[in-house]
């Protein structure tokens, strides 16, 4: 539906056909055709707004009787009586947007022959609106005789004739096909004002639901969390347990396309404790080392003499039974061996001399613990020998050597 302003308006559609007298043949001839005869009656709509909403869909009711008309041309007489007679009803529900920023969106509600009712409902499951007209619903006045009409005043009793109202009643309902060359399609339209916050559901029901359904009986069902489809079975199979029978029963639940999105919940956020839990703080030496193994770590470093750098970090050392470094000592060595090997042939004297301290180191090293003065007298004249052979040794080399050069 285009309005004056040539936007288009967008909305949605719903709506519900029940065949009476067990006929169901017209009421889907009738679901078949009428959406589509209402999509065209939005057509080329100059007036827009609720005046071109109940100009399409009251033209949109009268296409889909002008097809179930000629449906029955194509009938056989007697086929044809009870086609017509077969009252099929309907009731639909057009929903479309605002006309400008401020405005609210609108519902529109028609029905044909039905006496069917519609509900909105708000987010909370409570009813907001009510819509269309059910005889089951209405108080049924009491009925009176016409013609006799007792009056008590001062001269006595007095019988009057007043005229019977009956031109003045409104014309009975009529669906599609019933008596439709005497009396015609007759629709009833209803429009009302939805609210974006609150409304969020519409309920449709026919005349036969209504009568056998109460609307207290809403709270009981859980209408915010359940789908649709879901809601409306478990709908139907409430009243029809009450009826004991199916007949003429329809439902239709469809939730607005703005309450489809939930509405965000604000969680608060839960204080928290100003007074702060207490720890416990094991202190370790050893960064590397876990809390259980603590105590073997420094056990271990009493019972072995550790370097400790700059860091803190504790250096494990192992040491022999005299208290020295063995790894350490060998390193020593080989790096004095190849210093000497680097040096060559001129440089073996002071590869001797070097080695002679070492030799006399690892002589005070294997000399026994506890010896005393006299094993210091013994590895010194040890150590004079050694020298004094070393001596020897070096003459002799140098005797063999100058002939040679010579």
């Amino acid at each position: 539906m285009k309005a004056d302003t040539g936007h288009p308006l967008m909305g949605c559609f719903c709506g519900l056909v029940c065949g009476r007298q067990g006929l169901v043949d017209g009421a889907e001839l009738v679901a078949k055709h009428l959406a589509q005869d209402l999509s065209q009656g939005f057509v080329g709509r100059e007036q827009g707004g609720i005046k071109g909403a109940k100009a399409a869909m009251l033209a949109g009711f009268q296409t889909t009787q002008q097809r179930f008309m000629q449906y029955a041309q194509r009938l056989s007489a007697n086929s044809a009586k009870i086609w017509l007679a077969a009252e099929t009803s309907a009731l639909t529900c057009l929903v479309f947007g605002p006309e400008g920023p401020d405005s609210q969106p609108c519902l529109l509600v028609g029905d044909v022959g039905s006496d069917g009712k519609a509900l909105v409902l708000r987010r909370d499951g409570s009813v907001s609106q009510r819509l269309g007209r059910c005889q089951g619903q209405e108080a049924a006045a009491k009925t009176k005789d016409a013609l006799k009409a007792f009056e008590h005043g001062l001269k006595g009793p007095s019988i009057s004739f007043p005229p019977i109202p009956g031109a003045r009643l409104p014309k009975e309902k009529k669906g599609f096909g019933a008596h439709a060359k005497e009396a015609g399609l007759m629709a009833h339209l209803e429009l009302c004002q939805l609210d974006w916050s609150s409304d969020a559901m519409l309920i449709m029901g026919s005349k036969g639901f209504w009568d056998s359904f109460d609307e207290q009986q809403l709270r009981h069902f859980d209408t915010s969390r359940r789908s649709c489809a879901d809601l409306a079975q478990s709908l139907l199979d409430a009243s029809s347990s009450r009826r004991r029978t199916a007949e003429d029963l329809a439902v239709l639940v469809m939730r607005f396309p703005w309450a489809m999105k939930a509405t965000p919940t604000v969680q608060e956020r839960r204080r928290r404790n100003k007074k702060a839990k207490k720890r416990k703080v094991e202190e370790v030496d050893d960064i590397f080392a876990p809390a259980q193994v603590q105590e073997e770590v420094e056990s271990s470093e009493e019972s072995s003499s550790s370097s400790i750098p700059a860091s803190g970090v504790p250096v494990k050392v192992d040491l022999d039974a005299e208290g020295q470094e063995p790894k350490a000592k060998s390193k020593a060595k080989a790096k004095a061996k190849v210093k000497a090997k680097s040096k060559g042939n001129g440089t073996k004297k002071a590869e001797k001399k070097e080695d002679a301290p070492e030799d006399s180191q690892d002589l005070q090293s294997q000399a026994p613990p506890g010896s005393g003065a006299g094993a210091g007298e013994q590895l010194k004249e040890q150590f004079h020998a050694a020298l004094s052979k070393l001596d020897d040794l070096a003459c002799v080399k140098r005797q063999r050597v100058m002939p040679a050069e010579l």
